[in-house]
């Protein structure tokens, strides 16, 4: 696995899902996330209701430019689900279908923490 990014939420941020809904605490694993390269797999942490926590925990590996468009796209793309407590968030140029496999692995953590 890609080493976990953390942070605190941007305090402007909108809500990741319809304000009726919380996140329960604790950790939670996607499904795996097919793709032209590969799959893929994220964990994050909800700690106080907030996504506190985003690590790609299996990616495809098996090429040398699949390995670096995920390590590029990683650390932007962690970073901003933190900020925006969303999964939608902006592609990165060059790594567009490991961005929207990230958005979708994301989307499936979100949905195993909502209650």
């Amino acid at each position: 696995p890609l080493p976990p990014v953390t942070g605190t939420p941007d305090p402007g941020a909108a809500p990741p899902i319809p304000a009726s809904t919380h996140l329960e605490d604790g950790d939670y694993e996607s499904d795996k996330v097919a793709f032209e390269w590969g799959d893929l797999r994220a964990r994050i942490v909800v700690t106080g209701g907030k996504i506190t926590t985003v690590q790609i925990v299996s990616y495809p590996d098996h090429r040398s430019q699949s390995l670096y468009l995920i390590q590029l796209a990683d650390p932007i793309l962690t970073t901003e689900v933190i900020k925006s407590q969303q999964f939608r968030v902006n592609t990165v140029s060059s790594a567009t279908n490991s961005s929207i496999a990230f958005q979708d692995a994301i989307a499936g953590a979100i949905v195993k923490a909502t209650r």
